[in-house]
C-alpha cells in the first residue's frame, strides 16, 4: 500500500554525482516517512519532478537500490520496499572498499590466467569448440534477458563461465583449479556487494568478439580482445574505489 509520501519533502539534488545523491534522498525519504516492507515508493516521474533530475537518473538510482536488495521493481508496477536492513550503496563503508580492493587483486589474477590461456588455446581451437563457446554465450544471454523480462532489472550475479570454458581447453588441471578458485572468490565478493560490472548484453558482446578473434587464428587480436574485456572490469573496480574514497573524504569534511 502507499503511505503518505507528501509528509516529508524530497530535496533538490545539487551534488555532482547525481545517482548517489538521489539514492541518499530516497533512502532518507523511506526512513523519515517510516515506510514498511511492501510499501510502494513514489513513481519515477514523481521523484524526478520533486528532485529536479532526469527520469533516467532516477531509474539508475532505483536499479542500484534493487541490486542492493532494498527495493523490488515490478515490471510495469513500480518500486516497492523489499528490505529496510540493506545498507544504502551510497554510504561509505570500509568493508565495501575492502571488497573492491580484493576484486582488484582478483582481476589481476584473472588477467594473468585468462590472457595467457587465450594465447595458448588459439592455435589449437577446433570448429566444434568455438561453436560450443558461441552456444554457451547465446544460452546465457537468453537466460539473462528472460529473467529481465519476467522480473524487471533483477540483479544478476556475475560469473566466469566463459573464461573457465576457455581455460578448460588447455587440458591443464592445475591452471583449471586455480582459475576455479578465482571464480569462486569473484562470485562470493560480488554477492556481498550486490552489484554487477555491466549488463548481460555488453558482456555477451565482449565475449563474442573474443570468440571471433580466436576463430580467426590471430593470437595477438584474441589476447587484445580478452585484455579489453578485463580492462573494463578493472576500470569499473577502480572507479568504485575512487567513489568510496570520495565519500569518505566528504564525510570527514
Amino acid at each position: 500500500m502507499q503511505r503518505g509520501w507528501r509528509n516529508v519533502a524530497l530535496q533538490q539534488i545539487k551534488k555532482v554525482i547525481v545517482r548517489d545523491a538521489i539514492i541518499e534522498n530516497i533512502t532518507r525519504y523511506i526512513r523519515e516517512n517510516s515506510l514498511k516492507v511492501g510499501d510502494r515508493i513514489p513513481s519515477e516521474r514523481t521523484l524526478a519532478a520533486a528532485m529536479k533530475v532526469s527520469r533516467s537518473s532516477v531509474r539508475e538510482a532505483l536499479k542500484t537500490l534493487e541490486y542492493a536488495g532494498m527495493l523490488e521493481i515490478r515490471h510495469g508496477g513500480g518500486a516497492f520496499l523489499l528490505s529496510t536492513a540493506a545498507m544504502p550503496v551510497s554510504e561509505y563503508s570500509s568493508a565495501q572498499r575492502d571488497h573492491f580492493v580484493f576484486l582488484r587483486q582478483l582481476i589481476q589474477a584473472r588477467r594473468m590466467i585468462e590472457e595467457r590461456a587465450v594465447a595458448e588455446v588459439v592455435p589449437h581451437l577446433t570448429e566444434s569448440q568455438a561453436l560450443s563457446l558461441r552456444r554457451m554465450e547465446d544460452e546465457q544471454l537468453e537466460a539473462a534477458e528472460k529473467g529481465l523480462a519476467e522480473q524487471g532489472s533483477r540483479y544478476e550475479l556475475p560469473n566466469m563461465n566463459f573464461e573457465l570454458a576457455i581455460t578448460s581447453l588447455l587440458d591443464n588441471p592445475v591452471i583449471w583449479e586455480m582459475h576455479k578458485k578465482v571464480e569462486s572468490l569473484w562470485k562470493k565478493t560480488f554477492r556481498r556487494l550486490s552489484t554487477t560490472p555491466f549488463p548481460a548484453r555488453e558482456r555477451y558482446n565482449h565475449h563474442m568478439e573474443i570468440i571471433r578473434t580466436m576463430e580467426s587464428g590471430n593470437i595477438k587480436a584474441a589476447v587484445k580482445a580478452m585484455a579489453f574485456h578485463n580492462s573494463i572490469l578493472a576500470d569499473y573496480i577502480d572507479e568504485e574505489i575512487r567513489k568510496l574514497d570520495s565519500r569518505r573524504d566528504e564525510a570527514c569534511g
